[in-house]
């Protein structure tokens, strides 16, 4: 339960990573796994993000998140990620012809969404006939 008096501004982190249109990932002993943007890693950023900060909350001052009763018994440090996390997020494709193939469709998706060229085309076939 977060009191109405607690400092959030005290609880900072490093920022994210902007979004890229093309990732890649190396692991120890593994061929790099490559992708592309993905959509809904805005939204989950926000999530995690704020997740974060709670975390980082309960770690500093456990009674700022828990109950006066659960605080006691709580350790906040336990959940805290760090003060030096970042998340960034992407979708793994098989190879980089996958990948840009899939960001392109997207780009044409986002194009269409805001240029609404189906609009057009009817009165372009009725005034063709």
């Amino acid at each position: 339960m977060i009191s109405k008096g607690t400092p959030y501004f005290l609880v900072r982190g490093v920022p994210s990573p902007r979004p890229r249109a093309f990732y890649s990932l190396h692991i120890l002993d593994h061929p790099p796994m490559q992708g592309t943007f993905f959509a809904q890693s805005m939204v989950n950023r926000r999530i995690i993000q704020r997740s974060w900060g709670l975390f980082e909350l309960a770690a500093q001052n456990p009674t700022d998140v828990f109950p006066p009763e659960l605080s006691a018994t709580v350790d906040g440090s336990e959940y805290s990620y760090g003060t030096a996390f970042k998340y960034d997020e992407f979708l793994v494709q098989p190879n980089w012809f996958r990948t840009f193939c899939y960001l392109a469709k997207f780009v044409c998706i986002i194009t269409m969404m805001a240029f609404p060229f189906v609009r057009i085309f009817p009165s372009i076939l009725a005034a063709a006939h």
